[in-house]
């Protein structure tokens, strides 16, 4: 194992614990792994578990970390790449999740007592400036996913020739 690949590792590894060490500081360290988080909006109960926000954070820490560490090595080490997909991967995930949370809370404000949907509601709309934030976010993840794919398939065709 390389000097690179061992720096990598340790990387990770720090920012995981860093991470789930201010998450359980955030959020309480009661069941971190396998209890929820409940809030009541008006008179509907949501709950959220604290596991799917452990991972939202982890991987939001090492997604920018890896960004911008494989930005500064133009995306030259293949541990790096890979850890940045992984992490871009399960972030686009989370963030999807987070997406239809925030889409089940404007349905649930927006329709209050209606018995049929108001015509100047767009299901599909872009209603809010978090729906319109969020997809700029994952379009920018989506994006860094495409450029490294790219690098590391330029860097796999390097080898083989």
């Amino acid at each position: 194992m390389s000097k690179s690949e061992r720096t990598n590792i340790i990387i990770l590894a720090s920012i995981i614990v860093l991470s789930t060490v201010l998450t359980g500081r955030i959020i309480g360290w009661n069941n971190l792994f396998g209890g929820n988080i409940d809030f009541a909006l008006h008179d509907t109960y949501f709950e959220v578990s604290k596991l799917k926000i452990l991972i939202l954070i982890n991987s939001l820490f090492v997604y920018v970390v890896f960004l911008i560490k494989q930005l500064s090595s133009s995306f030259r080490e293949s541990i790096g790449n890979y850890v940045l997909v992984i992490s871009a991967s399960i972030l686009l995930l989370l963030m999807t999740f987070v997406e239809q949370l925030i889409w089940s809370l404007q349905l649930f404000m927006n329709a209050g007592w209606h018995t049929e949907i108001p015509e100047d509601w767009s299901l599909f709309g872009l209603d809010s400036v978090t729906e319109i934030i969020l997809i700029i976010i994952k379009l920018f993840v989506i994006g860094t996913l495409f450029i490294t794919a790219i690098r590391i398939g330029m860097k796999k065709q390097q080898i083989s020739a």
